[in-house]
């Protein structure tokens, strides 16, 4: 059986590898950095959409900072919206 790709099963943060911006394309991501929902909603403030990401022991993957910040942190406007009661 594949593992599972999503998100919220991960066993522990990703290592960063490369960060993109529009601009400037794929610019190598400083050592150290891991994949956290405060670091992605930082490196978006400094303009960075997607990272590339540590995925086993020899892969890597391109993940949207956006798609990864409304997972971990769903916003008010994510929250379903309320059905009105029907009068019988």
């Amino acid at each position: 059986m594949a593992a599972s790709r999503h998100p919220s099963r991960a066993a522990h943060h990703k290592r960063v590898l490369a960060l993109y911006t529009g601009e400037g394309g794929w610019v190598p991501a400083a050592r150290g950095v891991k994949l956290t929902p405060a670091s992605a909603s930082d490196l978006m403030e400094r303009g960075f959409s997607m990272a590339r990401v540590r995925d086993g022991w020899r892969g890597s993957r391109q993940v949207s900072l956006c798609q990864y910040l409304q997972v971990f942190v769903p916003t008010a406007s994510d929250d379903p919206p309320l059905r009105r009661r029907s009068n019988p």
